[in-house]
């Protein structure tokens, strides 16, 4: 019998910021061979009110083996994850992102600030994939 397991990865730890209109990728691997689904929970801040209901896009960049060759970040041209509608305030804000089985083995992610109209600081980012096998 498959055991289900959850392999958690911390893509971000400590305060990484993404200017409005501008992209980031993230440089930690995601290992999702096996991945039937998940979730995605992003923490972070403004330091000046954003406009309300502007997103914080997730994109994946897939590679067949690890460590190399990644997907080169290209603003909507990558598998978009989801967007993230923000709230105009400056207080910590935490979202989470469902994840589907993921069909590439290793990935790393992008996050694009469109139109927030202000830089966010991403506090924490971490990836929970479930697996089988």
């Amino acid at each position: 019998m498959s055991q289900i397991t959850d392999n958690i990865t911390v893509v971000v730890s400590t305060d990484q910021t993404v200017a409005n209109t501008t992209a980031a990728t993230f440089a930690q691997e995601i290992d999702f061979r096996k991945c039937i689904g998940g979730i995605v929970q992003i923490d972070f801040q403004f330091s000046s009110a954003p406009t309300a209901d502007k997103t914080l896009d997730l994109y994946l960049l897939p590679a067949i083996s690890s460590g190399v060759d990644y997907d080169v970040y290209s603003q909507g041209r990558n598998i978009l994850l989801g967007s993230l509608k923000v709230e105009a305030v400056t207080t910590l804000q935490r979202l989470s992102l469902n994840l589907d089985a993921v069909n590439v083995p290793y990935a790393k992610l992008a996050m694009y600030n469109n139109a927030t109209g202000q830089t966010v600081t991403i506090k924490k980012l971490t990836v929970s994939a479930r697996k089988v096998g």
